[in-house]
């Protein structure tokens, strides 16, 4: 049986408290490409004004969280991070995700959208496949420590919107 969960914005004490019990690669990911320790800074992104985010809960507790952030006309910057519990409701969500956001970010004049993933974030890079995003780039020792980081994208161009609307009963 699969968990409810409900969408909604994310507050800053929700964001808080997903970043101090962050899935482990997560956590890697984020702090690779931060001058920060403290996880409640590496989430400050997702809680920018000009950020549009969508948080997912289970009854009070924010278990996952993604966010676009226009960083210039058309190109968007996609985040998301998640607690251990994101597995209850991955599929659900990610349909949300593919059928709701995905859809509305083309419509608000998303001509590309970039995720940068950790090389080892393995499941991140099946999930942005499962969303219809494609590996353009490998970023050699993009990382503090020198860790390789790839680029997914997705582009406007390459989604009639006809079709992305229509992408409903496909699992991840």
């Amino acid at each position: 049986m699969t968990t409810q969960f409900e969408a909604r914005r994310a507050l800053a004490l929700d964001i808080d408290s997903l970043a101090l019990n962050l899935r482990r690669q997560d956590l890697v990911e984020l702090r690779a490409t931060a001058f920060e320790e403290d996880p409640r800074a590496l989430l400050q992104p997702f809680t920018s004004p000009q950020a549009l985010q969508q948080g997912f809960f289970v009854g009070p507790q924010l278990v996952a969280l993604w966010a676009a952030v226009e960083q210039h006309p058309g190109l968007f910057m996609l985040g998301f991070a998640a607690r251990p519990e994101w597995q209850a409701i991955a599929k659900p969500v990610s349909r949300y995700i593919k059928q709701q956001i995905k859809p509305r970010l083309f419509e608000m004049g998303m001509r590309k959208g970039v995720a940068l993933c950790h090389e080892a974030h393995l499941e991140a890079h099946r999930w942005m496949r499962w969303l219809g995003m494609h590996e353009e780039a490998r970023l050699a020792a993009h990382g503090r420590d020198g860790e390789d980081f790839l680029v997914f994208s997705i582009f406007a161009a390459d989604q009639p919107l006809d079709s992305v609307r229509q992408d409903a009963g496909e699992d991840q």
